[in-house]
């Protein structure tokens, strides 16, 4: 079961990407838009471990290293905070987006759909 799940994301995940890159530029905007939100949380994750790698070389080199802690605590869900907001906004986004109607007549990606 282990091998396919991953199998089974990925053959669902790329017919919803393709449909919904379709839809964007059906509603005349870039495709890409619809990775935005895989976007902000790959920065999540890159700026949350080198979080941690900073305060852990700074921890060794403090006198008290609990003095770091609680600032650290506080930068870590303060950012988790924000970005949570951020995808929040970014899904309302791309609902509103996705369920727009299309645009009349030949966008800049094309003719319309019949």
């Amino acid at each position: 079961m282990q091998v396919l799940t991953p199998i089974f994301q990925l053959a669902v995940a790329i017919p919803m990407l393709a449909a919904g890159w379709r839809r964007l530029h059906d509603t005349g905007r870039p495709g890409w838009y619809l990775l935005l939100p895989a976007a902000l949380s790959i920065v999540t994750m890159i700026m949350l471990f080198s979080g941690i790698a900073v305060f852990s070389v700074l921890e060794q080199g403090a006198d008290d290293p609990e003095a770091l802690r609680g600032p650290a605590a506080l930068l870590g869900i303060t950012g988790l905070m924000v970005v949570a907001v951020l995808q929040l906004i970014l899904l309302v986004l791309m609902i509103w987006w996705l369920s727009r109607p299309s645009q009349e007549g030949t966008n800049e990606y094309g003719p319309p759909v019949v």
